[in-house]
């Protein structure tokens, strides 16, 4: 998969870039074209990835990977787009399924093609509510529990806010002082300031050392 997005990003740009970046690129360009039976919507490319991103989350928050597609009657352990969508068109939310983010259709429902492009659209709808005023405490409570009176963050969780880190401040600083080896679990480390980075390595081996002794 990672050669396949280097490729495709290259044809497209003639150039590379940070893992965000070539996955970022990646998905605009699955969303680019928007075939429907008949004719193809006009839709914003914002207003596209921004449906993308509140499916990838109803799938991460849910654990239901199966998307149905408008009209399936088989909704049972299934995300209905419908619902999660509900101001768009059936023929938008058709168009949008069928691009190349998901994979091919069976039984009338789609899957994300690629967990880690899923992920990270996660990530992107999380910092889009995080910069709605208010909205940050009942965001971070999706990634962050007290539990035994102990903060910890959500075990579902975890592969998104490894993305989270390198989109937003608050919730990156949160969670390296929770777990300072939680952003070489995924993500894009390289994206973090060098500041952090350094002060991130310095953690790790503090507690390996804590471990050994």
């Amino acid at each position: 998969f990672d050669l396949k997005a280097l490729i495709r990003k290259w044809q497209a740009d003639g150039a590379l870039g940070s893992r965000l970046e070539v996955l970022q690129r990646l998905v605009e360009l699955q969303l680019a074209p928007l075939p429907c039976s008949g004719a193809t919507p006009k839709f914003e490319p914002s207003r596209a990835r921004s449906g993308a991103r509140a499916l990838a989350a109803a799938v991460t928050l849910t654990g239901r990977s199966i998307v149905s597609l408008p009209g399936d009657t088989n909704k049972e352990d299934r995300v209905d787009p419908e619902a999660v969508l509900p101001d768009w068109p059936e023929q938008d939310l058709d168009a949008l399924l069928r691009t190349g983010v998901f994979d091919d259709v069976v039984y009338a429902s789609v899957r994300f093609r690629h967990r880690e492009i899923r992920e990270l659209l996660t990530a992107e709808w999380a910092k889009e509510l995080l910069d709605r005023a208010g909205a940050r405490p009942e965001v971070e409570a999706l990634f962050f529990r007290t539990q035994y009176g102990e903060q910890v963050i959500v075990p579902r969780l975890r592969p998104t806010l490894c993305w989270l880190l390198v989109l937003d401040e608050g919730v990156r600083d949160r969670a390296l002082a929770l777990e300072p080896d939680i952003a070489s679990e995924g993500g894009d480390p390289s994206q973090l300031p060098l500041a952090v980075r350094q002060q991130m390595l310095a953690g790790i081996v503090a507690q390996i050392a804590a471990d050994a002794k």
